[in-house]
């Protein structure tokens, strides 16, 4: 008490007001470690808008706290504000979200004595997966460019999911991060509509794309595939009525965002996600894969897709494309048999792709549109394995979650655990024909099914293992 009464304080009131402490040594340290990190990558002479990332971090910080930032963090990844601000081209934005985001998370363990980590029987599968990266990339072909991607790319990829499972650690959490996953994807659709329709920013004349990252209509596709599963449970979810306009109308709009990107890819991801959705609902398979089928055909035909079809081969009805696709996988299957263990290099089997094609039907690099080959192709067995085995383990959690939903859940928390099985199989279709080995989407579908075991499966089971040790109580004794 000596202390707090040198302050004028009784034990009493400092305890009232720990918590209003701790909340400003929070923001301190925010403010602090904002204005470090918007100093630290911030362009030479850009003080203006390094001032408005330090009040973006700091706000962020201060009203939602870690989880908060992990959005922004992953905003950032998928925009890259650099793109749309020119003034902001050289600067490090998602360096300063994600060193805010570890400080912020460190310094709240550390003020609720809690040293601990997340634990996941994921975690070892995906260090053995970074650790295969690294020998890879060591190993390559061009070491210094592969290196290079391991550390601006595949670095922040390591860091996500370290955030992802330390942060997303209620069911609420679980459900709250796939909603404001929903509402970025459907804002980053929207732009994807208006230009197509404006006819800015167009791919090939006529494929919608978007800035950073989604400027691959590919790449959009498969991005706004992570919420449409979800949006299509919430609309048809009878807990849901009252809003079931307004998931509707996110619904449509990332639907005509895929159609109007006309990937192939996204577009065969769109229809294995919807069969599941809709195999829960129709209890004949036939059925269920005609419905689908037709949407699919129809969805092909209004899209423009066929328009893409410029070269038909002799002899058969398959476009340069798709050749393109067989040839690509042809040369990575040849890549991987060459160099079985570590791979020709992280990112390398575009450069390579000339030295172990045979007979393409263009000589042009191309990158391996799988992301099983392109495992394979760049990392060898190392990390092939721990990649289908991410992907298994991802399928076992959620085809478990999709049967063993609690009762207590909330509608939307019950409308996550129902999507997650769908969600997974359109985004592992769909990367069937991209090269996303290396890319931020299959491993922020497979980290959320990481979290979500750890929340609803892992804790429940710790609980309740918990509770059945613990000794039974004497039952009271009645006087004689």
């Amino acid at each position: 008490g000596a202390p707090a009464a040198r302050f004028g304080l009784t034990v009493a009131e400092l305890r009232e007001r720990r918590p209003r402490l701790r909340a400003l040594l929070e923001m301190a340290a925010v403010v602090a470690m904002s204005a470090l990190g918007a100093w630290w990558v911030a362009p030479t002479g850009a003080w203006f808008e390094m001032l408005g990332l330090v009040c973006i971090l700091s706000t962020a910080a201060f009203f939602t706290g870690p989880f908060g930032l992990l959005i922004a963090f992953i905003v950032v990844l998928f925009i890259r504000p650099g793109d749309l601000i020119p003034a902001l081209a050289g600067a490090g934005i998602a360096k300063a979200f994600a060193v805010c985001t570890i400080l912020l998370v460190s310094i709240e363990k550390l003020l609720k004595r809690d040293t601990s980590w997340a634990r996941s029987h994921f975690n070892p599968l995906m260090a053995a997966l970074m650790v295969a990266a690294v020998i890879s990339a060591v190993h390559s072909t061009d070491r210094a460019a592969s290196i290079a991607f391991f550390t601006d790319v595949y670095l922040k990829i390591v860091v996500l999911w370290v955030l992802m499972l330390n942060i997303i650690d209620t069911r609420a959490r679980t459900a709250a991060f796939q909603v404001c996953i929903a509402l970025m994807t459907s804002t980053i659709a929207a732009y994807g509509l208006w230009a197509r329709f404006a006819g800015h920013n167009l791919v090939e004349g006529s494929r919608s794309s978007f800035v950073g990252l989604m400027g691959d209509p590919n790449d959009l596709a498969l991005c706004l595939l992570m919420s449409v599963p979800f949006l299509a449970e919430a609309t048809l979810h009878p807990r849901l009525r009252a809003k079931r306009g307004f998931w509707a109308v996110l619904l449509v709009i990332n639907l005509a965002g895929i159609v109007v990107t006309q990937s192939r890819g996204g577009l065969l991801g769109l229809a294995a996600a919807l069969y599941v959705v809709m195999r829960r609902r129709i209890a004949s398979r036939a059925v269920t894969a005609v419905l689908v089928g037709v949407a699919l055909v129809g969805t092909v035909m209004y899209s423009g897709i066929t328009e893409r079809q410029t070269v038909v081969l002799e002899g058969g009805p398959i476009d340069a494309s798709a050749r393109g696709r067989i040839d690509a996988w042809y040369a990575g299957a040849r890549m991987f048999k060459a160099n079985p263990l570590t791979g020709v290099g992280l990112l390398q089997a575009t450069p390579m792709y000339n030295y172990y094609a045979v007979n393409p039907i263009d000589w042009r690099s191309k990158t391996s549109h799988n992301i099983f080959v392109q495992a394979a192709a760049e990392a060898g067995l190392l990390g092939l394995l721990p990649l289908c085995m991410l992907v298994l383990f991802a399928f076992l959690t959620d085809w478990q979650l999709q049967f063993n939903r609690p009762r207590d859940a909330t509608p939307t928390e019950d409308v996550f655990l129902q999507s997650r099985f769908a969600t997974l199989v359109g985004m592992m279709v769909g990367s069937l024909f991209l090269s996303v080995a290396w890319s931020w989407f299959p491993y922020i579908v497979i980290a959320q099914s990481a979290t979500a075991h750890r929340v609803w499966i892992t804790m429940p089971e710790v609980l309740e293992r918990h509770r059945s040790r613990r000794p039974a109580e004497p039952e009271p004794r009645t006087p004689r």
